[in-house]
């Protein structure tokens, strides 16, 4: 580099920091899609049970005559780990009464089923295989103990219906109990869940229903609160799905076939699919989630590497779930946090994306907020509060070695944000460079095109969408600043708005956000400065700091004019 007259160059070392974040952020990415490729590649050649490629080859061998059809599985003897008249210790202070089908009747304000029914309810075990394909439904000869929890607090639109898409999960019915993990305050939303419960009991599921007096440890102590209450029954799995969240009728013989086949597994997570009708912020939401699961946690999966457990749409493995002693209530993101925990025991993770989950995106820029809040600061009281317990945990050194890197990586992409969002004051006024313009803004791109290239395939929506992130990274070290000091908001739960099925949301009319002002004010300041400095000092187009001042110009120009939008974007994205 050719320096300036007045260039110190001991800044050449802040530019070479900048330059060595980048890069570990970009080649850390890289191995994710690389490890995304070859997974796709490995189930196209041999694809998994359940997978759509291993379903078309079935029906093409069975149709062919080449298919050696297995014993129908309603007339094989079910081995299970449990047996079925099995009866659980009922000494449980909450009360039931057996009915003569075998099913736990209680009342949701009250009681709670803690026994296991008794025989197969109905005639028939294919009555609880439709729509499952025989390829999947081969694959068992024995059905483990699942256990469905639901946690919700005031979920206003999914409430009542949550508790009945749960119900129609394929599986036998005495093998899985679906508990209602309810934190409601509201007494409406209260006697609707009541009613679904009771209308799904009816209905012959085992069904039950949990409420606490004191909303202690949010969705964590709710879950814990859960399974305390069915601590006397031997389940093998624990799956999870939150309020909003559509579970496809062949959930569990997708995922439970791999934890059966491979003890050694932690958790399966399946991929989110999203329901909401198109607009701006829902569009915004997909790419960066379809991100997150097309190369994150597919690459990590394929890997054998940590990769953190969603929350919702995956289920655990018993012996892993007390190996690492269940949910911790001290941070907000309790499924980080577990899955940290479970990776440094040697537990591994597996994550199947052709299984999906619907689920509800955030309809209005404000929630989206609440949720990114909450989704980045919980890291960073993951990395304060339980980094020193993992680190003293006994498992593989390996192990220990990946959980760190993926605990600190949140702050190599602030230290990547900061660079960029600094970059263009720092290369015109602190320490300006005579670069040629092509090569000032070399870092805003190499740190961007990790966001255009594996998602929008350089289409028309990639600069939009690019310079979204960018912007929104202010929002996000924000949040991390607040987990790592732990200041109270923090410690807060806020719970994400949704709207229900097909249901759109109206413009909402708010005072502008402070922090996106605040960029739009930055930028803006920069702009018009460097516009100034160009009418004052430079007129020579041939000047390499002047090529540099006019992209900076229009760098900063541009994510002013999006700052400002984003700072009333409840005005507009809906």
């Amino acid at each position: 580099m050719m320096a300036h007259q007045q260039y110190d160059p001991r800044w050449d070392y802040v530019y070479l920091a900048m330059g060595i974040a980048f890069v570990l952020y970009c080649a850390d990415f890289m191995w994710m899609v690389l490890g995304a490729v070859l997974c796709a590649t490995s189930e196209w050649i041999r694809p998994p049970p359940g997978h759509p490629s291993a379903v078309r080859r079935w029906n093409r061998k069975k149709a062919q005559g080449k298919l050696k059809t297995p014993i129908p599985v309603s007339a094989k003897e079910l081995k299970a780990k449990v047996s079925l008249d099995d009866e659980v210790d009922n000494s449980s202070p909450l009360s039931t009464t057996s009915l003569s089908s075998g099913v736990s009747k209680y009342h949701p304000r009250t009681s709670a089923a803690t026994k296991i029914p008794s025989g197969t309810i109905g005639a028939k075990l294919d009555d609880y295989n439709d729509g499952v394909h025989e390829s999947l439904v081969s694959l068992y000869n024995h059905y483990p103990l699942v256990l469905v929890q639901i946690p919700q607090y005031n979920e206003d639109a999914h409430c009542d219906s949550v508790v009945e898409r749960c119900c129609t999960m394929a599986w036998p019915r005495n093998r899985v109990l679906f508990q209602v993990c309810d934190d409601s305050t509201d007494p409406e939303i209260k006697e609707r869940v009541d009613a679904a419960v009771l209308k799904c009991q009816k209905a012959g599921h085992w069904v039950m229903l949990t409420r606490r007096t004191e909303r202690k440890g949010y969705k964590a102590g709710n879950l814990l609160h859960g399974m305390q209450s069915v601590s006397t029954i031997p389940f093998n799995y624990v799956a999870v799905f939150d309020a909003d969240f559509y579970p496809p009728r062949d959930y569990l013989y997708q995922t439970v076939y791999h934890m059966e086949r491979n003890p050694g597994l932690g958790f399966v997570q399946a991929r989110w699919s999203f329901l909401n009708p198109p607009s701006i912020v829902t569009w915004l939401q997909r790419c960066q989630l379809d991100l997150h699961f097309c190369f994150e946690q597919r690459g990590r999966s394929f890997f054998g590497q940590c990769f953190c457990f969603n929350g919702s749409g995956g289920i655990w493995s018993m012996n892993c779930y007390n190996d690492v002693g269940g949910w911790n209530t001290d941070t907000l993101v309790e499924d980080t946090d577990m899955a940290c925990r479970a990776y440094v025991r040697g537990w591994k993770f597996k994550f199947l994306y052709w299984v999906e989950c619907g689920s509800e995106l955030c309809p209005t820029y404000a929630a989206f907020k609440s949720q990114q809040y909450r989704w980045s600061c919980g890291p960073m009281q993951v990395l304060v509060k339980v980094f020193p317990r993992v680190l003293r945990e006994k498992g593989p050194f390996l192990s220990k070695v990946d959980v760190t890197y993926f605990m600190f990586r949140p702050l190599l992409s602030v230290a990547c944000s900061i660079s960029c969002l600094g970059l263009p004051f720092m290369a015109v006024w602190i320490a300006p460079w005579s670069w040629p313009w092509n090569y000032v803004h070399w870092m805003v791109f190499i740190s961007s095109m990790y966001l255009v290239i594996p998602y929008t395939y350089i289409s028309i929506f990639s600069f939009p969408y690019l310079m979204f992130c960018n912007c929104f990274a202010w929002f996000r070290i924000y949040a991390y600043m607040h987990g790592l000091l732990g200041v109270k908001k923090a410690a807060s739960w806020k719970v994400t708005l949704k709207v229900g099925d097909g249901k759109t949301f109206k413009r909402v009319y708010h005072r502008p956000y402070t922090l996106e002002l605040c960029g739009g004010l930055w930028n803006g300041a920069v702009f018009a400065a460097s516009m100034w400095t160009i009418s004052k000092k430079w007129h020579n187009p041939q000047n390499n700091q002047y090529q540099g001042m006019l992209v900076s110009a229009a760098y900063c120009g541009l994510f002013s004019i999006i700052f400002f939008g984003l700072s009333i974007g409840d005005y507009w994205m809906w």
